[in-house]
């Protein structure tokens, strides 16, 4: 909850301090329980599913190819201005 969040951040200074904390380090933190550090532990230490890797990768290339093709039309505009402007001399 917000407020565990809140103590780890302070306990911790970063998230990534957080994920790389030990069980025992999630321990002295105030207000998380035994239960609460292990589940926290093995979540910073699960694999993500197989489905939601793939459906990240497929977001990833898309984005990719949208940006390459942006890039392209951005090159083909540039070159386009360039012969005009070699017309216009």
């Amino acid at each position: 909850n917000k407020t565990d969040a809140g103590q780890l951040l302070n306990q911790f200074g970063c998230w990534k301090n957080i994920v790389g904390a030990s069980v025992d380090e999630l321990s002295v933190c105030p207000g998380l329980g035994p239960k609460k550090v292990r589940r926290l532990y093995e979540a910073f230490r699960k694999p993500f599913s197989r489905e939601a890797a793939k459906r990240r990768k497929e977001r990833e290339k898309d984005a990719n190819e949208r940006e390459d093709s942006k890039n392209v039309d951005d090159d083909n505009k540039q070159v386009t201005e360039g012969d005009d402007k070699k017309a216009s001399a």
